[in-house]
C-alpha cells in the first residue's frame, strides 16, 4: 500500500467484513457489541498491524483475526471508559455511548464480551502454535493489569503531577495497546531483530496520540471529534494542557514527531513511509 488513505480504507473494510463474520448477532448483548464496533473510529491499531506487515511484505490475509481482536479490545476499553463509574460520557464517535443507547448493565457485558471474544478468536489464528501463543501474550499483556488496565487505574486516581508521571500513565493506558499491533506485526513478519526499535517508535506514537487527545479535549470541536469537549476538565484530570499549557504541549508533540522520524530513519533497510504518514495523521487530526 502506498498511501494512508489506502491503508485506512483497507483496514476499515476488513474490520467490518470480519466483525460480521466472527461476532455473533443473535442476542441483545451481541447487538450492543456490534453497535460499539460500528460507531466509526480511526482504526489506528489494526492499521498499524497491517502497515507493519506491508512494510515487511508479509501476508495480511492471515492476520485479519489479530487485527479484529485488537479493535475489539480497544472498543471494549472505550465502552467501559464511558460508563458512569468511569468518565460518564454520553457521546462517543458522534453517537450515543453504549450505556445510553442500551443500559449500563448491557454496556458492561458488551465490553466484557468484546474482550473475552477477542482472546477466543486469537486462539483460532492460522499460524504455528508458538506464534499464536506469542501474539496472545503480547496483546493480553498490553490490555492487562500491567498495561492498559493499570493505566486506567492510575488515571482514576490521578496522582500525576509531573511530565514523567503523566508520560508513564499514558504509556500504560494508551501506549501499550498501540505498541501491541506493531509488535504483533513484527512477530508475524519474523523480524524480531528490529523489535526493540519498533517498540520505541510505537511508544512515541502512543504518546503523540495521547498528547493530541488532550489538546482536542480542550480546543477541538464537538462536531468534529464526535464526543463532548472539556470532559477531562470536568473530571479534574491532569493533562498535558493543564500541566504545561497549550504552547508547550504543541512543542512537545512536534518534538516527539521529529524524534520518531529520526528513529524510523535508522531502519534504513525498510520503506517506513507508511508509518510516517500515520504519525503525521496522528498529530494533525481534528478528531
Amino acid at each position: 500500500m502506498n498511501s494512508l488513505d489506502e491503508l485506512l480504507t483497507y483496514t476499515k473494510y476488513q474490520i467490518t467484513e470480519n466483525m460480521n463474520q466472527y461476532i455473533p448477532s443473535y442476542d441483545r448483548i451481541h447487538e450492543a457489541m456490534h453497535y460499539a464496533m460500528k460507531a466509526g473510529g480511526k482504526k489506528i491499531r489494526p492499521a498499524l498491524l497491517y502497515a507493519i506487515l506491508d512494510i515487511y511484505g508479509s501476508d495480511k490475509n492471515s492476520a485479519h483475526i489479530a487485527a479484529l481482536s485488537l479493535e475489539m479490545i480497544h472498543t471494549y476499553s472505550l465502552v467501559h471508559d464511558d460508563l458512569p463509574a468511569m468518565d460518564d460520557d454520553d457521546l462517543r464517535r458522534g453517537k450515543n455511548t453504549v450505556h445510553i443507547e442500551f443500559d449500563e448493565a448491557t454496556a458492561i457485558l458488551a465490553g466484557d464480551g468484546l474482550l473475552n471474544h477477542a482472546v477466543t478468536l486469537l486462539t483460532s489464528m492460522n499460524y504455528d502454535s508458538e506464534i499464536v501463543l506469542d501474539v496472545i501474550r503480547v496483546i493480553s499483556e498490553a490490555a492487562s493489569i500491567e498495561g492498559m488496565i493499570l493505566g486506567q487505574s492510575k488515571d482514576i486516581q490521578d496522582e500525576v503531577d509531573t511530565i514523567e508521571s503523566l508520560n508513564q500513565l499514558h504509556a500504560l493506558k494508551t501506549g501499550r495497546l498501540l505498541s501491541a499491533p506493531v509488535e504483533v506485526g513484527v512477530i508475524l513478519s519474523d523480524a524480531k531483530q528490529d523489535l526493540e526499535q519498533w517498540r520505541t517508535i510505537a511508544y512515541n506514537i502512543g504518546l503523540m496520540f495521547q498528547i493530541k487527545d488532550d489538546y482536542l479535549d480542550v480546543y477541538g470541536k464537538e462536531e468534529e471529534i464526535g464526543k463532548r469537549v472539556g470532559s477531562d476538565a470536568s473530571l479534574n484530570k491532569t493533562t498535558y494542557i493543564t500541566l504545561i499549557g497549550q504552547e508547550e504541549t504543541n512543542l512537545l508533540l512536534q518534538s516527539k514527531y521529529d524524534e520518531t522520524v529520526n528513529l524510523l530513519k535508522e531502519l534504513n533497510h525498510l520503506d517506513t513511509s507508511l508509518i510516517e504518514q500515520i504519525m503525521k495523521y496522528v498529530i494533525e487530526r481534528k478528531k
